[in-house]
């Protein structure tokens, strides 16, 4: 089944959904897992999964990959424990710009703790923009008050290709590039972080990631070692039953162009109820 929306396909096909507009492209196959497991531009691949498998890989088991929020001791195993769905969604956003793309819902009934909690994870973008964003929706249905933590991962790279990545942010006011591969560390940083691909055959795309994350009282991290390169995004609410709680949105730009903190200071603007 294929459907346009504007300048948006939707495709949907042997469970796969499909999202292009034209500058970018990103994939969720719910029979697999709840994330979002390939963005692409042009025939450029950024996110490191490995799709269909749910094989272990470094410290997780399974490793799923991608781009995905979790609850707070909700890890993989026990998500895909769960009942997953996808289907194509629209969100309207604080601007009034309409973005369209895809949503994964996770019904919360075999995890004790959580039961009765429903969460949506939210992959938009808007047509002829290279910008896919992420953010999720929680509903407490748990009869009771709860202190809501999550977590956001999104994977860049394993370790076949980790050379071939450099990374640039700024911790603490001061501005630092990274190869990818070179140490052990992990850095936060102040809502951007540039990624490159400077391997044999360098790509003329950067992918810019930004993230108010103070505003979800959380912090964002970059973390690297000699397996993996990932980003991490933690964020909390105290949500009281039968109400919901919205993060913060994550964005994710891809161009040839070179883009500063701020060039991309409206994001700020830019959140979902």
């Amino acid at each position: 089944m294929i459907s346009d929306k504007t300048d948006i396909k939707n495709i949907e096909q042997d469970g796969v959904y499909t999202i292009e507009n034209g500058k970018i492209s990103f994939k969720v196959s719910p029979g697999y897992a709840d994330t979002v497991y390939s963005l692409k531009y042009g025939e450029n691949e950024w996110l490191f999964s490995d799709h269909l498998s749910l094989e272990p890989y470094s410290w997780w088991n399974p490793f799923i990959g991608g781009l995905k929020t979790n609850l707070e001791r909700m890890g993989n195993s026990l998500v895909l424990r769960e009942k997953i769905t996808a289907s194509f969604a629209s969100e309207t956003d604080s601007l009034g710009n309409v973005w369209s793309g895809i949503r994964s819902d996770i019904y919360v009934e075999n995890f004790d703790e959580y039961k009765g909690v429903q969460y949506t994870q939210f992959y938009l973008t808007l047509p002829g923009v290279p910008v896919m964003c992420h953010f999720a929706r929680m509903i407490n249905g748990t009869g009771c008050y709860m202190e809501a933590e999550l977590f956001t991962m999104l994977m860049l790279a394993g370790k076949e290709s980790l050379s071939e990545l450099c990374v640039e942010l700024a911790e603490d006011n001061l501005k630092c590039k990274i190869r990818a591969g070179s140490l052990d560390d992990e850095k936060y940083y102040d809502r951007l972080i540039k990624i490159s691909n400077e391997g044999e055959n360098p790509r003329p795309e950067k992918m810019y990631v930004y993230k108010d994350s103070e505003r979800d009282n959380g912090r964002q991290y970059f973390g690297l070692d000699d397996n993996i390169v990932f980003c991490d995004y933690n964020m909390k609410s105290n949500v009281p039953d039968g109400k919901h709680y919205t993060t913060m949105p994550i964005f994710c730009i891809l161009t040839e162009k070179d883009l500063a903190q701020e060039d991309l200071e409206d994001f700020k603007r830019i959140f979902f109820d």
